[in-house]
């Protein structure tokens, strides 16, 4: 948990240092455009525990996984949408210090983005639009393996935000966090909340 803590915090850390130079004026951020994305993400469940707790009268333990976010999409100046992949690699899960196994899984939405600031653009200083802050709303598929062949699979929404720091015109670095809700039973007690960080490029 701290060294993610930490690796986020530094990679933020190097992007102001990296956009502080001021912005020519050519350099629409908000322009209208398509992009691609590649960051890694933490994951931390959160009701797996308690839910495990519950059902065994045990202590249970359930670790955060690390992994990978894909995405493509395209923006126009307030909002644009993108397909996002996100791989997770492992939750190792105990029961009173007993290891039950691990559990993977990945997800694929079709995320809606806002970004709340594209309205006051042209009255902020140059560098200040090289910030470019969102939310982001979306839906699609969620699957998870378990030991012993078990799995199962959902629909899942996807919640949150995050912030877009461009370094140049063209590429900027992105840090997120989300919330993945799967939408019915099947993978009760496995939501998540996902941490990402990586980089864009804008064509």
């Amino acid at each position: 948990m701290l060294r993610i803590v930490t690796v986020t915090c530094v990679f933020i850390a190097m992007a102001a240092v990296s956009v502080s130079k001021p912005a020519r004026a050519q350099d629409d951020f908000s322009r209208t455009g398509c992009y691609l994305g590649l960051a890694g993400t933490a994951a931390f469940p959160s009701s797996a525990e308690s839910k495990l707790e519950a059902a065994t009268g045990s202590s249970a333990d359930v670790s955060e996984s690390l992994g990978l976010h894909a995405r493509a999409g395209c923006r126009n100046g307030w909002g644009g949408g993108e397909l996002h992949f996100e791989w997770l690699e492992v939750f190792d899960v105990k029961v009173d210090g007993v290891n039950l196994g691990k559990i993977d899984g990945w997800s694929l939405t079709l995320d809606g983005k806002l970004y709340p600031l594209w309205a006051l653009e042209d009255k902020l200083p140059p560098l200040a639009r090289r910030f470019q802050p969102f939310a982001t709303v979306g839906f699609g598929y969620l699957t998870f393996d378990a030991p012993r062949g078990l799995g199962d699979w959902d629909f899942a929404a996807r919640f949150g935000g995050g912030l877009d720091i461009y370094v140049t015109r063209n590429i900027a670095i992105s840090v997120d966090a989300t919330y993945v809700l799967p939408v019915s039973n099947a993978l009760d007690g496995l939501e998540y909340v996902s941490v990402g960080w990586g980089v864009l490029f804008r064509f």
